[in-house]
């Protein structure tokens, strides 16, 4: 059975699909495919070589690793060739093309891509970084597909408001979107507003909207919560004021997705590279023809079953796929969340792990200590995807990320940083089967005020704060709870926060204690590797050295913090969970009053039957609120 593809004339290859099994007798057990409703008896032996069919590879490839892993195997090597083409037959093993048809959904109509009519662009003290976005609308295909830019903007200061409405006005008139600004008072105006329109309390929304006015962190995730709850009931984008709409890529790229990845959030192949310039970096990419909303909008909400029947080489399509993946695909799964590279600076915080980064990236450190400090300083990369991928999880480490709100999205945490990291978990913790689409085309992101180098920055190790410890608590839910409808997960969803809000503290703090020992011992591990394969120039080799030490001098450095980090976690997560019923109101609100009104009463101007009349009946936050068994029932 060497069975051979017509179109390389390789040897078919062959996974196994996920599986459980149970002794039946003697050396015999049964074997139930996943998704299927009758198990099969197999020999036990390959039972345990099927185990070790997860990964593409011929028949004879599958029998070469079953005897290196069971040496016993060695003089069976026919007999476990005639095995392994009797689990082809029975359907354990499948090719590429079978797989298709195992996750091909029959008689689905092909869904029409969502048009993204509106992009959201968050904005604080960037006048000049927002200019040239405003310049690239302008200028690029975009233009003429969103019909309304709404730039949210969390300055404080009045002074800074006014240069952003000044720069605006002399915009409205040259850009054909319309053109809306909407303020921190703005947004307090509307909290209030879908407070008395909706039921939901005007609190909660505040504190989605603006963020907790006693939490000291930035409030990035109220500005993307603004966006989230403005877009309800839409495809919609939403972008960083520091990058511009300008695709970057390879012109020679297959425009047409040629294969899927669901290998996780590290395991996406993207082509990096550091720059000296920005025009060294610019110089190796072509401006690309492309309108990038258009993009994005052709992917969310696209089904898995729908883009495998579009796929015309199967065998490209599933080639990074691994049985372990697999296992968490479902036919129904759907893009919910859409990524393209980053062109520049990828805008971290942090800049210690660009150190740990694969030893061929970083040789351009080794030209001189200048170019080592301008490479490192200046952070102007390339992050760009090789071919559409299809992924579970990101981190959306991106300027620009489509989203499917057609189906409510839970909101962010909105103070702290790492709010798109965090989204990402919670969006995952209620829709447990969406998928991610990434892009093969980069967008510039240069910040406002370039970057210096400061070596005791740039040496920090590693850090846990409050958002980053919710997020390891988060990413756990996503398979951890029971499989339900988005609204009982998001129910969970609450409930789990509620239960971190009331842990005991010396539990968050061995928590806190765990994750941070464990980011910081890979870092120590990939900068001694990086070190040994570099051997680096003494300028390099002592800050390497001095970056591995500080990993590996133990948490006392951190201790300080730990009270604090733990505070904020437990505040975060036990308002996320109180205000949740609030979110979800407000939110179903805006969906049904849709997005041009929603926007109208962010500016003040209230939509038709605003007023909301006063009956006896409870009021949708209430109601909600009895369901979650938050508040009793009269």
């Amino acid at each position: 059975m060497a069975v051979q593809n017509a179109q390389t004339g390789a040897e078919t290859q062959y996974i196994a699909l996920p599986f459980a099994s149970w002794p039946l007798h003697d050396a015999e057990r049964m074997v139930l495919r996943q998704n299927d409703l009758k198990a099969q008896p197999l020999h036990e032996t390959l039972s345990n070589v099927l185990i070790l069919c997860n990964r593409w590879r011929s028949l004879d490839e599958h029998v070469a690793v079953a005897i290196e892993k069971m040496p016993d195997l060695q003089n069976y090597a026919q007999q476990l060739r005639q095995g392994l083409e009797h689990m082809v037959e029975q359907g354990l093993l499948v090719d590429a093309a079978k797989l298709s048809q195992h996750f091909t959904e029959p008689a689905q109509p092909t869904p029409e891509p969502v048009g993204i009519k509106t992009l959201y662009v968050r904005t604080y003290r960037c006048p000049q970084a927002l200019e040239r976005l405003l310049q690239s609308l302008q200028s690029g295909r975009t233009g003429a597909s969103v019909h309304t830019l709404v730039v949210v903007d969390d300055a404080r200061e009045e002074s800074d408001l006014e240069l952003t409405r000044t720069l605006l006005a002399s915009w409205r008139q040259r850009l054909s979107p319309d053109l809306i600004h909407i303020t921190r008072a703005d947004r307090e105006r509307l909290a209030d507003a879908l407070a008395a329109a909706s039921g939901a309390d005007a609190q909660d929304l505040r504190w989605w909207l603006n963020g907790d006015p006693d939490d000291p962190e930035m409030t990035a995730g109220a500005t993307f919560n603004t966006a989230l709850l403005l877009s309800a009931g839409t495809a919609t984008a939403i972008m960083d004021d520091d990058a511009q709409l300008t695709p970057y890529g390879d012109p020679q790229e297959a425009s047409k997705m040629g294969s899927v990845s669901i290998g996780g959030a590290h395991k996406e192949e993207a082509h990096w590279r550091m720059y000296p310039s920005t025009e060294a970096m610019e110089s190796a990419w072509s401006p690309l023809d492309i309108d990038p909303l258009a993009d994005h909008s052709r992917w969310l909400g696209q089904p898995l079953s729908t883009l495998v029947a579009q796929a015309t080489q199967p065998e490209t399509f599933w080639q990074p796929i691994t049985s372990i993946g697999l296992h968490t695909l479902k036919p129904h799964a759907k893009v919910k969340l859409s990524i393209n590279g980053i062109l520049g600076d990828p805008g971290t915080g942090q800049a210690s792990w660009l150190y740990t980064q694969p030893p061929e990236q970083l040789t351009p450190w080794l030209q001189s200590e200048d170019a080592y400090q301008t490479l490192v300083s200046q952070r102007l990369l390339t992050r760009k995807p090789q071919g559409f991928q299809l992924l579970s999880h990101h981190s959306l480490l991106t300027p620009l990320t489509g989203v499917d709100n057609r189906q409510l999205m839970p909101p962010t945490i909105p103070n702290g940083r790492g709010e798109d990291t965090i989204f990402a978990e919670l969006a995952c913790g209620v829709y447990p089967d969406c998928l991610f689409a990434q892009l093969p085309w980069m967008l510039k992101h240069v910040p406002e005020r370039s970057r210096q180098f400061d070596r005791d920055k740039l040496l920090s190790p590693v850090a846990t704060d409050a958002n980053l410890l919710l997020t390891h608590y988060l990413r756990k839910l996503r398979h951890a709870i029971p499989n339900a409808d988005p609204d009982t997960r998001l129910q969970w969803l609450g409930k789990s926060l509620q239960a971190v809000a009331q842990a005991p503290e010396a539990t968050l703090a061995a928590d806190y204690r765990f994750h941070l020992s464990a980011d910081r011992s890979s870092m120590a591990q990939q900068l001694t590797q990086n070190l040994q394969a570099l051997q680096p120039p003494a300028y390099l080799a002592e800050d390497m050295q001095l970056l591995l030490t500080r990993c590996r001098q133990g948490l006392d450095t951190d201790q300080e913090q730990l009270a604090s980090i733990l505070i904020q976690a437990r505040r975060r997560a036990g308002r996320y969970s109180q205000a949740l019923a609030s979110w979800q109101t407000a939110w179903e609100y805006c969906q049904q009053i849709g997005e041009p009104q929603a926007l109208a009463m962010a500016k003040d101007k209230h939509p038709p039957h605003y007023s909301r009349t006063e009956d006896k009946a409870p009021s949708a936050l209430t109601q909600r609120l009895q369901k979650w068994g938050i508040l009793k029932r009269s």
